[in-house]
């Protein structure tokens, strides 16, 4: 392989199934370039393919196929070379594919478009005016008519301009409006009913229209409207309800319907409940205006931090276009007329019951709280139940760590504490909170959590028709829990003895109840082999259906009318190309082929290899051997980690540019060895922990033949990195290291912020990944005794480092104190920066560039190869960007 593999080795993206099982779709997508569309016919086995396919959807009957396809990407590329104008770029194609005979319409200059996700019969796309349009003043402004299709008949509707549109979910109704300050339209809303070609005004007039929304049958919508002629500065806003053809205005400007200073903004966006009987809005504070008549050098630019802020100043700065939209929601009532806020200032986060068509709703209050995320990383919150027609919000749980949620029928409100390790479930209608866990004896959180917090739970699978009951994981199992705990907790599999894992797959769309005969996804933590299975909740059997050494896809999709399974299967040499099947999953049939090109390479195989750490406990690893392995022979190790991996065995590793990690198919082809530990981790001890699981493993694999003691390197990148800067300074097994973005000096990066979230990274330290366990003033030795930057000295491992000066998640000064430790130290160095880059390399052509120096690092150290140029002589400024130093001198 060389690095031209990594743009020609394609992925799958994009599937989807008819109704009816009958055809499939998906996207050949290339590591660079153009996607291309596959078009699959289960009954007969064909296919068909499109090249340069933008996006594609079926239409809701299963008929008919519409697809855009955009101009090649090379010859985007040539033309924005030649300084093309963006409007006059070339526009995508649209296309409507028969499927029956496979008859195509091919419309060109197509903006936007849109296929009913529900009904049939019709589409709605935005184009150019037609070149032999009489109206050619529109068509020289190079406009867009906005257009409804008959899709059997060919015969559409012409609209005006059109800034958005909306097509109802479940009825051929279709919405759109018209804003702006151009004189040679009518602004306004406009209904179009798609079968009569009635088209209504509901509203015209200058001004500005804003964020339409309609209920799902088309018989209602909503916006907000500002139709104030005159410059002031806070633009006044009107929220307006149309039904039964009658539009009316429910809310102006200047109402306060509490006793916060909140009003209709333009952030205002309606949203209907799911049967259209509730109009659901937001209102919020008018924004806060500078001195329109000061000039740039009067106005004083500080930032002021206290230590009373609620939230850190560098949150707020990330969050300040969310802070300055912030609206809080009120419930209308469109039967009876009447508003009811529901969220307020401090108490917020609504969630609805029954997709916002019953009576209560869920808010939460953080505030005596918020503080503690600098240090904890989460935040508590008091959590209340909101009477939807009289107001009423009554507190049911204090300081709770959970996210709150309504049962499918909104009978309960559900949540899991992080401080009680229970689930609790709270009945609206008597007011009673149940413990609901408190009877299982078996543990329902991780079992394997080894940070210094409290663990999270195993999730839940959801609830059964009319909240019956809610069903839960543990490690391995489910469990059915009642609500009102009324009965014991029922366990509906038995998988721990095997250690055989369960977990109910959700193939229907339409309803969150989960069903009587439910999919199961099957993983054994032992042999790492996956597959599916059945669960019959009325009887509690399950069966297994397909079981193997593949890691099978976790959520097949199934076709909504028909037992049509789409999915597929992996391993490190298996491509997981799309299968499909009825519900045995028996008799499968592969459909694709997306790269036909590996059998031209040397693979590899992956394997569990386990041995003893230096405290005695057994540990696993994946171990990767290049294709036509000879244990006879001495192979060059690469030594990748992170945490734990072995769960990954049967994952498929293609050929890729990755962004922070040697890839395991091309170093394989290569002819290296690659080492995958476990590590099993203690609090206070994260640097001991990954020298006593890396370097026993180091050992243990080097008791065998094929090991080259003297070519062993090593890789990892963020928490990995930093684990490889601590253990250079404990061990002179590797020839070799690459560290990326490493945390070398806790104490320094303690007091920090992570600058893409603007969090304080205590949280880190204290209770999360890198698992010290205490504040720095509580027990700084275990500050010290994990941070590599004061034992550098004793470093005696050429290092690679990669660290970008836009990194968010670990501050870029770490890899400069790194760098300059082992600058002034005489180590051998090098550090990569890719300027504006985040945690690692995104841009394409970045990340190629960094996949090539770290394949020559480890090829000169490890396989004998010449030094490159930007190795032996560095890359000075002026050679930046120019000339990049591959090139190697014998």
């Amino acid at each position: 392989m060389d690095q031209s593999v990594y743009s020609e080795w394609n992925r799958i993206t994009g599937e989807s199934i008819t109704d009816n099982g009958e055809w499939v779709k998906y996207y050949i997508t290339p590591g660079k370039g153009d996607k291309t569309l596959v078009l699959y016919n289960t009954s007969s086995d064909k296919k068909y393919k499109y090249d340069r396919v933008k996006s594609a959807d079926f239409s809701a009957d299963g008929k008919y196929l519409v697809y855009s396809i955009q101009c090649a990407s090379d010859t985007i590329t040539a033309m924005k070379r030649r300084k093309v104008e963006k409007k006059n770029m070339p526009k995508d194609s649209l296309l409507i594919l028969k499927l029956d005979d496979m008859s195509s319409t091919t419309i060109p200059d197509v903006g936007t478009y849109k296929v009913p996700s529900k009904w049939s019969g019709s589409i709605a796309y935005q184009a150019d005016i037609p070149k032999d349009s009489q109206d050619t003043a529109k068509s020289a402004k190079n406009e867009q008519f906005f257009f409804i299709h008959d899709l059997d008949s060919g015969n559409r509707d012409t609209i005006d301009n059109v800034d958005s549109y909306l097509l109802a979910e479940k009825a051929a109704q279709v919405f759109f409006l018209r804003s702006g300050k151009d004189s040679t339209r009518i602004n306004g809303v406009f209904n179009y009913n798609v079968a009569s070609g009635n088209q209504k005004t509901i509203i015209e007039g200058d001004g500005k229209y804003l964020n339409l929304a309609i209920d799902k049958n088309g018989e209602k919508a909503s916006f907000i409207a500002d139709l104030d002629t005159t410059s002031q500065r806070i633009r006044p806003f009107d929220c307006y309800l149309w039904e039964n053809a009658m539009l009316s205005k429910i809310v102006e400007s200047g109402d306060r319907l509490t006793s916060d200073p909140l009003f209709i903004t333009e952030n205002t966006k309606p949203d209907f409940s799911e049967d259209g009987s509730v109009l659901y809005f937001g209102i919020g504070s008018h924004p806060v205006l500078p001195d329109s008549l000061a000039l740039d050098d009067e106005i004083v630019q500080v930032e002021v931090w206290t230590t009373e802020d609620p939230m850190l100043y560098t949150m707020q700065e990330l969050q300040e276009n969310r802070l300055k939209k912030e609206i809080y929601q009120v419930r209308y009532d469109i039967a009876k007329k009447k508003f009811q806020p529901l969220e307020t200032m401090t108490k917020k986060n609504l969630r609805k019951s029954k997709k916002g068509n019953g009576k209560y709703y869920i808010v939460s209050d953080n505030t005596a709280h918020q503080k503690s995320l600098t240090w904890t990383g989460r935040s508590a919150s008091d959590i209340f139940i909101v009477n939807g027609e009289s107001g009423e919000k009554k507190l049911i749980a204090e300081s709770v760590t959970a996210f709150p949620n309504f049962s499918d029928d909104g009978q309960f409100v559900y949540w899991f504490d992080r401080e009680e390790l229970d689930y609790f479930a709270y009945e609206i209608s008597s007011g009673k909170l149940t413990n609901l866990t408190e009877g299982i004896e078996t543990s329902i959180v991780n079992e394997l959590n080894d940070v210094p917090a409290k663990p999270n739970s195993y999730g839940t699978a959801g609830w059964t028709a009319d909240d019956k009951s809610l069903l839960i994981y543990d490690r391995y199992d489910i469990w059915k829990l009642d609500p009102k705990g009324d009965t014991n907790p029922v366990k509906l599999t038995n998988g721990r003895a095997q250690q055989l894992r369960s977990r109910i797959i959700d193939t229907d769309n339409e309803s969150d109840i989960v069903k009587e005969k439910s999919l199961l996804y099957l993983f054994n933590e032992q042999t790492k082999q996956s597959g599916y299975g059945y669960l019959d909740l009325g009887t509690s059997t399950h069966s297994e259906m397909v079981m193997g050494d593949f890691s099978y896809r976790s959520r097949p999709i199934k076709a909504k009318d028909a037992d049509v399974y789409l999915y597929s299967k992996e391993s490190f040499e298996l491509f997981p190309d799309l299968m499909i099947s009825d519900e045995s999953f028996k008799n499968a049939k592969t459909m694709s082929n997306a790269n036909p090109q590996q059998m031209d390479y040397r693979w590899g195989s992956m394997e569990i290899f386990e041995w003893k750490d230096f405290k005695g406990e057994m540990v696993k690893g994946l171990l990767v051997k290049p294709e036509g392995f000879d244990p006879t022979k001495k192979y060059p190790v690469i030594v990748n980690f992170y945490e734990r991996s072995s769960d990954g065995l049967h994952r498929h590793r293609a050929p890729e540019p990755h962004r922070s990690t040697i890839n395991y198919a091309y170093y394989a082809n290569k002819g290296y060895v690659i080492f995958n530990p476990d590590i099993r981790y203690e609090i206070g001890e994260p640097g001991e922990s990954a020298y006593n699981a890396v370097v026993s493993g180091v050992e243990a694999l080097s008791k065998n033949q094929f090991v080259d003691k003297e070519r062993i390197g090593v890789q990892g990148h963020s928490w990995g990195g930093y684990q490889i800067a601590y253990l250079l300074n404990k061990t002179n097994i590797f020839k070799c290291a690459e560290s990326g973005a490493p945390v070398v000096n806790m104490v320094s990066a303690y007091g920090g912020i992570r600058w893409g979230s603007g969090m304080s990274r205590m949280f880190q330290y204290e209770k999360t990944q890198s698992r010290l366990g205490a504040t720095l003033w509580e027990n700084p030795d275990v500050y010290l005794r994990n941070s590599p930057i004061f034992d550098m000295d004793k470093i005696n491992t050429p290092v690679l480092i990669l660290h970008n000066d836009n990194d968010g998640a670990v501050p870029w000064y770490q890899g400069i104190e790194y760098f300059m430790a082992l600058r002034r130290l005489g180590k051998p160095a090098w550090m990569l920066n890719y300027n504006g880059e985040p945690h690692w390399p995104l841009k394409w052509e970045n990340r190629l560039d960094f996949n090539k120096r770290m394949e020559q690092f480890f090829g000169h150290y490890l396989m004998d190869q010449p030094m490159p140029s930007w190795m032996k002589k560095g890359v000075s400024v002026v050679d930046k960007g120019v000339n990049q130093g591959f090139e190697t001198e014998e």
